[in-house]
């Protein structure tokens, strides 16, 4: 078979001015997916950990189709964040101590451009893993992967402290990536309490769930909790995982530095083996020792047989227990490789809120690296902190208008408004959208595509995707913005 190569190319020609990167690859069959993620980096944006510039690049296997695609995607917003240096958080939050925060309303200038809805789909930036789990023989390395994929799709959190747009009842969002593999759907399935519903389809698996958030303000942190069961399929196994998401909490809210961290206990369960990990996200404690620090075990009913660890934010690594074991207990090598880790964390003490980022890579022999996090953007502070997955989450192209449903996310004019950096117009939409949503009856609007019913997977009710969103008749999508 002949080789069909990829092409790489920068451009800064597109609507709105907003530099995009050009990727220039073969196209993939929406119903055919290759299992091969192509990871792409802009070298105007991006550098590697010594400081020096990384030099674009592209990797992929040829796709099978004959046909040529074109994927355009931005690097950057059309405006950057706004201060909130300027705002008084405390007249804001002061009557809302111990209260759920998803209930009161906020300000725009609160927000981060994208809904609840899209911030969802970035579980996907690093779908590789689930790509290489659904094609693993090897049941351990299935959990390790699934491991590595459930931590890579926290890594996303890291220095969002802004707040997404609650999406309206039957908002909807769509993001179909040929180039990684997978086509995801979420939907607002609910207002009272607000649900978000999702569902992915990749090369020989599913990815479905639903997420209830919770936000509450404690004086001088926010508690996020996300309530929900993540569920992963593989086809080829008849394997369902899933688990339960994390807590997270965001420090020193009304002064000092801003600083998150997830702590807490997660089981990922296997419904059709004796296969299950049992993860622990360590708190911060004294000094920030454990800070973003994640350990897990995988099990074969009670038998030990994989360690797991590393940093939701930096990237996760696996190794057998007994090879964990002897580190441990070599304090000598543990002690040097520690206090390397933290003179390559304090190197960027600055670029994150003056909290140290461990790595956690104690390089023990015949180690693997599950996954490690991209270079974040060196522009990422002026935008929100997006990474470049992120930043195209908005993007709406002219050819996108005409096959979306009026329900999308990218049809809020006041979240493309703010995203503009048109404030106070888009507080105004804000208003009014928020506004016809409360005049409507109660039941006026109910889910197009997710249906609450028992999974045959797990046995457990839940929202599930009925498929029909795929057929693209909007003729029952309602007027929502």
């Amino acid at each position: 078979m002949a080789t069909r190569r990829v092409y790489l190319t920068f451009t800064l020609k597109s609507e709105e001015s907003v530099p995009r990167r050009k990727l220039v690859m073969s196209s993939v069959d929406r119903l055919n997916f290759e299992s091969t993620r192509l990871r792409v980096v802009a070298s105007s944006h991006l550098r590697l950990r010594n400081g020096s510039d990384v030099q674009s690049n592209a990797s992929a296997k040829p796709s099978k189709s004959n046909k040529s695609d074109i994927m355009d995607y931005r690097d950057t917003l059309p405006a950057v964040m706004v201060n909130r240096k300027e705002i008084s958080l405390w007249s804001i939050l002061k009557s809302c101590v111990g209260k759920d925060l998803t209930k009161m309303t906020f300000p725009v200038v609160m927000n981060e451009p994208i809904s609840i809805i899209q911030r969802l789909s970035e579980y996907m930036e690093y779908c590789f893993l689930l790509d290489k789990a659904a094609r693993s023989d090897n049941p351990v390395e299935r959990l390790e992967l699934i491991c590595g994929f459930m931590t890579s799709a926290l890594s996303s959190n890291w220095m969002r402290t802004a707040k997404p747009f609650n999406p309206i009842l039957g908002e909807t969002f769509e993001l179909v990536r040929p180039d990684m593999g997978f086509k995801y759907l979420g939907e607002q399935v609910s207002h009272h309490p607000p649900v978000t519903a999702f569902h992915v389809e990749g090369p020989g698996y599913e990815f479905h769930g639903s997420i209830m958030p919770g936000l509450s303000f404690w004086g001088k942190s926010v508690d996020v909790t996300p309530k929900g069961t993540l569920v992963v399929d593989l086809k080829k196994y008849n394997e369902t995982y899933s688990w339960q998401n994390i807590h997270c909490f965001i420090h020193n809210i009304l002064m000092g530095e801003l600083w998150m961290e997830l702590h807490g206990h997660m089981n990922i369960v296997c419904n059709k083996s004796e296969m299950h990990a049992a993860m622990t996200f360590k708190e911060a404690g004294w000094y920030s020792k454990d800070l973003h620090f994640v350990e897990g075990q995988i099990l074969q009913g009670k038998k030990l047989v994989r360690i797991v660890y590393g940093s939701w934010v930096k990237g996760m690594y696996s190794c057998t227990p007994e090879a964990y074991e002897n580190f441990k207990n070599d304090s000598k090598t543990k002690t040097k490789i520690l206090n390397e880790l933290k003179a390559e964390a304090n190197k960027t003490l600055n670029e994150n809120a003056g909290m140290p980022v461990l790595n956690y890579n104690f390089k023990i022999p015949n180690q693997r690296t599950l996954w490690e996090a991209d270079e974040k953007l060196l522009n990422a502070k002026d935008y929100y902190n997006f990474s470049l997955f992120t930043m195209a989450l908005n993007q709406l192209p002219k050819d996108h208008k005409k096959i979306l449903p009026p329900t999308d996310s990218r049809m809020r004019p006041d979240q493309r408004l703010f995203e503009n950096g048109k404030i106070q117009e888009a507080e105004n939409e804000k208003v009014r959208i928020e506004t016809k949503q409360r005049n409507r009856k109660p039941d006026e609007i109910k889910p197009l595509w997710f249906r609450f019913q028992r999974m045959p997977t797990t046995g457990k009710e839940d929202w599930v995707f009925n498929k029909d969103y795929w057929k693209r008749d909007w003729s029952k999508c309602p007027d929502l913005f």
